[in-house]
């Protein structure tokens, strides 16, 4: 229906659709294969409901049939829009929203002042399904994108998606992120301010990935004490994400910030216990660098008790062997040197 098309052009313009009908087909093409082949691609399928569409066997049967298979599986939107009167009660379609309001057929002058009123009505209603169903799709593609390591491309999904919707977390948060990969890191910190500001406007919660990100950002720029609190935040968000923990204490580590370090190694080894023994050894190098040796001591004995095999660190036995040195207790090195002997013949100098 040219008048229909007319009144949809703008959501083309918008680069919101491209509009397609069997009118479109080219003289010699095969119709039937391709009509079947945008009915099986269409993200929105319009059925055109007259009395020659309820009459016609392929309309009805095949094209339909179709569509109302891929809208139940939610792989298209199908919308009836009823052009003139037409006994369309009961057909399969009838529990679907049909178009214009109220079901008012587009030639009903009873219900319109002319064809143009009707066919706006349909294009208003057309506008936010578009909206709904696009935005998921541009996110997934972006998502794909960088998967793939497209990032430059995934970056001009998610900008195509948020001049579709300014305001969509998804989006800001993927275009953030995204941006981060780039090394674009003081418009992924813009990003992410914005993916917080709006999280909290509309659901008064941020996730914690928003707060990492800004953080990783912050710590890329070298400000370092907001990206702390960045980490903290995110850690307060959500306090069972060792990866946020291990950047907080790598970060720590860098400003020399010791005390502050061990205090969060203490939290990864509640949080990601199956590591604990690594984070043992970790305290206990940096309790030596401390000078603090009975604590290193304790913090290599704990990694052993829970590694005794060494498949952590195979220095282990070696550095608590040497710390007992420092503290003098002799006999127990000799046992700690015994144990490394027989784990590793490497340390038969030892004998």
């Amino acid at each position: 229906m040219k008048s229909l098309r007319k009144h949809l052009m703008p959501l083309q313009r918008r680069g919101l659709i491209t509009i397609w009908s069997d009118t479109d087909i080219d003289a010699g093409t095969a119709w039937e294969d391709e009509i079947k082949k945008h009915l099986d691609s269409a993200h929105i399928i319009l059925l055109l409901i007259s009395p020659d569409f309820m009459a016609s066997d392929y309309c009805y049967s095949t094209e339909m049939e179709r569509a109302l298979e891929r809208n139940a599986t939610g792989e298209a939107r199908v919308i009836p829009i009823i052009l003139r009167p037409t006994a369309w009660k009961g057909a399969p379609f009838d529990k679907l929203q049909v178009l214009p309001s109220n079901a008012k057929p587009v030639t009903d002058r009873r219900s319109w002042q002319n064809e143009d009123e009707a066919l706006n009505d349909v294009t208003e209603h057309i506008d936010p399904i578009v909206m709904e169903l696009l935005l998921p799709l541009y996110i997934v593609e972006a998502e794909e994108h960088v998967k793939n390591g497209r990032r430059d491309d995934a970056l001009v999904v998610y900008e195509r998606a948020l001049r579709l919707s300014p305001d969509n977390i998804a989006a800001l948060y993927g275009k953030a992120a995204t941006l981060f990969l780039l090394d674009r890191y003081q418009e992924s910190l813009v990003a992410y301010d914005k993916a917080i500001e709006i999280s909290l406007e509309n659901t008064g919660n941020v996730d914690a990935r928003f707060y990492y990100g800004k953080a990783s950002a912050l710590n890329k720029l070298k400000r370092y004490d907001e990206s702390l609190q960045a980490y903290d935040e995110s850690i307060r968000l959500n306090p069972h994400r060792s990866r946020t923990l291990k950047d907080k204490v790598e970060l720590l580590l860098l400003l020399e910030r010791y005390s502050a370090a061990l205090e969060v190694y203490q939290q990864l080894i509640k949080v990601d216990p199956e590591n604990a023994a690594a984070y043992h050894i970790q305290m206990g190098d940096l309790l030596v660098k401390l000078r603090r040796y009975p604590q290193a001591l304790a913090a290599y004995s704990e990694a052993i008790r829970l590694d005794p095999d060494e498949t952590v660190d195979k220095s282990l036995y070696h550095k608590k062997g040497e710390l007992l040195l420092k503290l003098g207790k002799f006999e127990d090195v000799v046992a700690t040197y015994q144990q490394a002997i027989i784990l590793d013949p490497q340390y038969a100098q030892y004998k």
